[in-house]
């Protein structure tokens, strides 16, 4: 009998960054040495910043190793069939309680969902949807001893790693009062770091209040009657300041479109131009200012880029798709965005396009440089008729630029009732890493919904979670039903 031959470790090491991450969880069967390998970090740490796959932000020291192979596997085996072959479910799992008051708010790196119980408490609670057991571990992260509160939740990413930040209010016999909590991402739990209370006077609740975050240290506040912006890193609100742009005379936009990059907030003001025979959208970037004093607890952003997207008066849907990327001789930053809209001209007819900004290097001066817009048209496609004033989307995306979603159509069959409509997905995956952006269209299907509104998408992992409160027939106790597809 042979002897058997042991390769050194950086041997195999080596080797293992030619496969993909599905081949590598595939060898830990061979033998014990492979077994061990497999599970080390520096391996999976380098397939995470270089994988050409869509994937949240990392890798970060908090991040589990689990958490960098499951979710690189994942998005790997979604890749293969996500334009080709129709959605199917692989498996579910439904969230069930004893609380029949259980709303949820956000999936948060395709692995928890966020939920907030009321009920004599409130309680803020996460579900760990990575459990192989058969059913979601629950967390609870905050529990106050309140009748009665509002919720909202996002993810939020920091210089050190992950976030997730909570907005809750309660209400006392004083009025209402806000509390921030935040909660960093620490192997496979979440750690409270955070609680901060907001005076009653600094925001101001008036019907409703949501909080958007994602692949950047801010989280973008809107209410009815309020516009403002925190940054994770100064742990402080920001408001805009007052309108004004060198490129345009109209009075303050009514409306606008806000995305948050890793560097900067950009607001896309749509039907800005004068005359108003030349439609066009303004761009203007805004900075958290080094100097900036907080007045009444809200410092002021500052406007530093600005301008035109000509041609185009509807950018109001634009959606990040590369975050902010850093020229290393000129110290310029490129963003890149999806954008999609209907001509007037072509009944049912969607474009899609993406969209480049380039802002200049800024100094530390007041000075607002030009912004340099760039549009790249990268599919037509004609959409079910009757169903273009309909279109929901879901777009997930790593920051160097790979791009997962699905457009959902609808189209009324009478009355004005979710239900009774027509619907229609068509899935799609982009490659935006390079200079031009590259799209992938699947076909236009029907898709087996089990409902229409009220899911969450996590487009890495492949996810549908569905609110139950708004399913017809559901049990009373199934508070989300989790589903697996391909």
């Amino acid at each position: 009998m042979g002897s058997q031959c042991i390769l050194p470790p950086e041997v195999i090491s080596h080797i293992l960054s030619f496969l993909s991450p599905r081949e590598v969880v595939r060898l830990r069967v061979i033998s014990n040495q492979f077994y061990d390998i497999t599970y080390d970090r520096a391996i999976w740490t380098s397939f995470y910043r270089n994988a050409r796959l869509p994937r949240p932000p990392g890798p970060f020291p908090s991040q589990a190793i689990q958490f960098l192979d499951h979710t690189l596997v994942q998005s790997e085996r979604l890749a293969h069939s996500w334009t080709t072959q129709p959605m199917e479910d692989i498996s579910s799992v439904a969230i069930r309680t004893d609380i029949q008051i259980l709303d949820f708010y956000a999936i948060v790196y395709g692995k928890w969902f966020i939920g907030c119980e009321r009920f004599h408490t409130v309680k803020v609670v996460a579900y760990d949807l990575d459990s192989d057991a058969g059913s979601h571990p629950y967390q609870l992260l905050w529990e106050y001893d309140v009748p009665k509160g509002f919720c909202d939740a996002c993810p939020v990413v920091s210089s050190s790693g992950l976030l997730i930040h909570v907005l809750f209010n309660e209400y006392t016999a004083d009025g209402q009062s806000w509390k921030l909590l935040e909660f960093r991402v620490d192997g496979n739990s979440l750690h409270h770091t955070l609680t901060l209370d907001i005076p009653p006077k600094l925001l101001e609740f008036a019907g409703y209040m949501k909080i958007h975050g994602g692949h950047s240290p801010f989280f973008y506040l809107k209410s009815a009657c309020q516009n403002l912006v925190f940054d994770a890193e100064t742990r402080s609100f920001y408001g805009f300041p007052p309108f004004k742009s060198e490129l345009t005379t109209i009075i303050e936009p009514t409306m606008f479109h806000v995305v948050l990059t890793k560097t900067h907030i950009i607001s896309f003001f749509p039907f800005c131009t004068d005359p108003p025979e030349a439609p066009s959208t303004l761009v203007q970037a805004f900075t958290i200012p080094a100097d900036s004093q907080l007045d009444n607890g809200i410092g002021i952003l500052r406007l530093s880029h600005e301008g035109f997207i000509p041609n185009h008066d509807s950018v109001k849907n634009a959606d990040l798709i590369r975050n902010s990327i850093v020229d290393a001789e000129s110290g310029a930053i490129n963003i890149r965005f999806l954008h999609q809209f209907f001509d007037d001209n072509v009944e049912d007819e969607l474009h899609i396009s993406c969209i480049d900004l380039t802002l200049p290097k800024h100094s530390s001066t007041d000075v607002v440089l030009p912004v340099t817009t760039d549009l790249q048209e990268i599919a037509r496609v004609r959409v079910p008729h009757g169903s273009s004033a309909n279109l929901e989307r879901y777009v997930d995306f790593s920051d160097d630029g790979h791009v997962r979603g699905f457009y959902h159509f609808s189209r009324p069959r009478g009355g004005f009732r979710w239900w009774s409509a027509n619907h229609f997905i068509m899935r799609f995956a982009i490659d935006a890493s390079r200079d031009n952006c590259v799209a992938d269209l699947g076909l236009i299907l029907v898709p087996r919904w089990r409902q229409a509104r009220n899911i969450w998408f996590d487009g890495v992992r492949g996810r549908v979670c569905y609110d139950r409160n708004f399913t017809e027939g559901a049990d009373g106790l199934e508070a989300a039903l989790v589903v697996n597809i391909k």
